[in-house]
């Protein structure tokens, strides 16, 4: 004699076999991007995950976050009683679109040259400007402007950090100073009294700000990697735009 116990979740009995008409999705990322993976539809006792890139180490649990480095194939056994399930879902990894370089058109507009990465067609983008699928951008203002691309499975490149330089004292009629350049530990600002002063690398991401300067500054740089660097310096009718090296 042996008693059987049916244990009901949701439509599924412990004692039924896995439905093989259910089936996971193939999903598409972009680079550096991470994904989840979903097999809880099947209500399995047991779950074990490999890849096409990880024969060998197997995970557990229904549900999985990955972010693989390449386009991967996930492999999904499934246990419920004596009944098992195999799937698979295909992560596709799209390539980030890249910027080859900006090229001057016009004073104030410039083009965004796409390399060879990413899906097309592209939308291209400046700052907080809304995305279009013209690659030329035309009404910049002076200063530093982030320029980027947008693939069209939504991935997105790196911003490139580009300097505009319109009805500006140029380097030999302001009377600002910046030295020594190139560089070591220190930069000296001098006759730069009440500008604001913001310092990019190449790529426009920010590493010293300053507002009201004082005629003569002095801004330690020893922590700062050895490479180009943009002196921004605005006020309200002038603006001064240097590149600077460090050693």
């Amino acid at each position: 004699m042996f008693a059987l116990f049916l244990f009901n979740v949701g439509n599924v009995f412990a004692d039924d076999c896995i439905s093989p008409l259910v089936q996971l999705t193939d999903l598409n990322i972009c680079e550096g991007e991470s994904v989840r993976l979903d097999a809880s539809i099947y209500q399995a006792d047991s779950y074990e995950w490999t890849s096409s890139e990880d024969c060998c180490t197997a995970k557990y649990g229904a549900i999985l976050l990955v972010r693989p480095d390449v386009t991967t194939l996930y492999y999904v056994s499934m246990k419920r009683g004596n009944c098992t399930i195999n799937d698979e879902v295909l992560v596709t990894v799209n390539s980030n679109p890249r910027i080859s370089r900006i090229d001057s058109i016009d004073v104030n507009a410039r083009q965004i040259i796409a390399d060879d990465y990413g899906t097309r067609p592209f939308l291209y983008g400046v700052d907080d400007r809304p995305l279009t699928s013209d690659s030329r951008i035309f009404d910049l203002e002076s200063g530093i402007h982030s320029f980027y691309i947008v693939d069209s499975y939504g991935c997105r490149s790196a911003s490139y950090g580009y300097i505009i330089t319109l009805s500006v004292s140029d380097v030999t009629n302001s009377p600002i100073k910046i030295y020594p350049i190139p560089f070591t530990d220190k930069l000296e600002i001098q006759k730069a009294a009440n500008y604001n002063l913001t310092v990019t690398d190449v790529q426009g991401s920010i590493l010293y700000q300053r507002s009201n300067l004082t005629d003569n500054e002095t801004i330690s740089t020893a922590g700062w990697a050895a490479g180009v660097y943009l002196i921004n310096l605005s006020s309200l009718d002038n603006n001064v735009v240097r590149k600077v090296v460090k050693y």
